[in-house]
C-alpha cells in the first residue's frame, strides 16, 4: 500500500478526522442501550433537587461542583436528556483533548 500524502494533503486530512470520528461513534455507542432519558445515581440526585428547590449550594472549596447540573437543568428540566447530552459533549471533548495533546 502506498501512503504518500496526494497533492493537497487528503490523507494528512482524513488522519486528523477519522479519531474524531472514531471518538463520536463510541460515546454514541455508549448511549445506545439506555438511551438518553437514564436519570441520575447516587449524589446526583441531591444536587439536582436542590437546584430544583431554587438552592445553588455547593462546597466553599469546590464552587462550580454544581455548574454541571444547573447547566443540564435549564436545558431540559422535565427530564434527564440535557444532562445526558451535556455529559456526551463533555466525553466527546476530553477524548479531543486527549487527541490534540498526544499529537502534539
Amino acid at each position: 500500500m502506498n501512503f504518500r500524502l496526494s497533492e493537497n494533503g487528503s490523507l494528512k486530512r482524513v488522519a486528523i478526522v477519522l479519531p474524531f470520528l472514531a471518538l463520536m461513534l463510541i460515546a454514541v455507542l455508549l448511549w445506545l442501550p439506555f438511551g438518553l432519558h437514564v436519570g441520575f445515581y447516587a449524589d446526583d440526585w441531591l444536587f439536582y433537587s436542590s437546584i430544583q428547590a431554587g438552592k445553588f449550594w455547593g462546597p466553599a472549596l469546590r464552587p462550580f461542583l454544581n455548574f454541571p447540573w444547573i447547566f443540564t437543568y435549564h436545558l431540559d428540566s422535565s427530564s434527564f436528556v440535557g444532562a445526558n447530552l451535556f455529559l456526551w459533549f463533555l466525553i466527546l471533548g476530553k477524548g479531543v483533548l486527549f487527541i490534540s495533546f498526544m499529537r502534539s
